[in-house]
């Protein structure tokens, strides 16, 4: 398995590098970013934290790395794994923006390369500072997950 996802993803660098090698793409503008730290935050008591059922999808941040700061444009790669028996459904993907979930889905459905095991997406253009992505996926068995990571970008 591993050796397949590392021919696919040679080949989804190739391909989208040809595709997005002059062109990148703003994942996030100035006023949404300036929207999400101008806004305090609700003190919350006792914070929430997510549980996925048993086999649902694997979500993998392969790139940008998320320790230590990142420049802008930067790439971002991600792998969805299935649990045995299950497919993921490409279609549930969710990718919501901030601590008050601005739905960026479309952005990446438009500029990014998505398959059932991830996406790729180049030259992604943030704002410089802290930045938290949310992605949801399902599989063909309605497990969903979600994993949340943070990024810093430094230009």
């Amino acid at each position: 398995m591993k050796k397949i996802k590392l021919i696919l993803l040679a080949t989804c660098m190739s391909v989208s590098a040809s595709v997005f090698a002059a062109e990148g793409f703003q994942l996030v503008s100035e006023t949404e970013y300036r929207d999400q730290i101008s806004f305090e935050r609700p003190y919350v008591k006792t914070r929430g934290f997510n549980t996925t059922p048993k086999g649902s999808p694997k979500i993998s941040i392969d790139k940008p790395s998320i320790s230590g700061t990142v420049s802008s444009p930067t790439n971002i790669e991600i792998s969805f794994k299935a649990d045995d028996g299950a497919e993921i459904e490409v279609g549930s993907l969710e990718v919501l923006y901030g601590w008050l979930s601005l739905n960026i889905t479309d952005r990446i459905r438009e500029h990014a390369k998505l398959s059932p095991e991830g996406l790729l997406a180049s030259n992604v253009t943030l704002p410089e500072g802290d930045h938290t992505i949310k992605i949801v996926i399902k599989d063909n068995k309605g497990r969903e997950s979600i994993k949340e990571f943070s990024i810093s970008i430094e230009n």
